[in-house]
């Protein structure tokens, strides 16, 4: 399976993907349902129970953590540090939204420090 970054098939900065924890794939987190934020129900007070939102132009949702598992390999010691220099300079800055893509998906993600 392939993984790329901004369309950079991140194989090119010697990236193999490995396992994540407990999984066969080495995408983590993109299964799981982002939460919901803002107000999402009221509480009327004097009848039992609460008044969910549900209608879509109501519901905002928060983000999700992605975790990519791999290994990056080189040549040599400088071919390693070459390869993840470059992959730090594709990452750019952590503020800008890039695209994560595979087979199962893309996703807008920005890079943790």
């Amino acid at each position: 399976m392939s993984y790329t970054l901004n369309g950079t098939n991140l194989s090119d900065y010697g990236f193999q993907p490995t396992q994540a924890p407990g999984s066969n794939v080495a995408l983590e987190g993109f299964l799981d349902m982002p939460d919901r934020i803002n107000k999402i129900f009221h509480d009327w007070g004097d009848e039992e129970g609460v008044e969910p939102y549900l209608d879509a132009e109501e519901m905002q949702w928060g983000g999700r953590d992605l975790i990519l598992h791999g290994l990056i390999q080189g040549s040599s010691e400088a071919d390693l540090h070459e390869k993840i220099f470059s992959l730090k300079h594709l990452l750019g800055n952590p503020s800008i939204l890039l695209t994560l893509a595979s087979d199962w998906g893309s996703w807008s993600v920005q890079h943790q420090k």
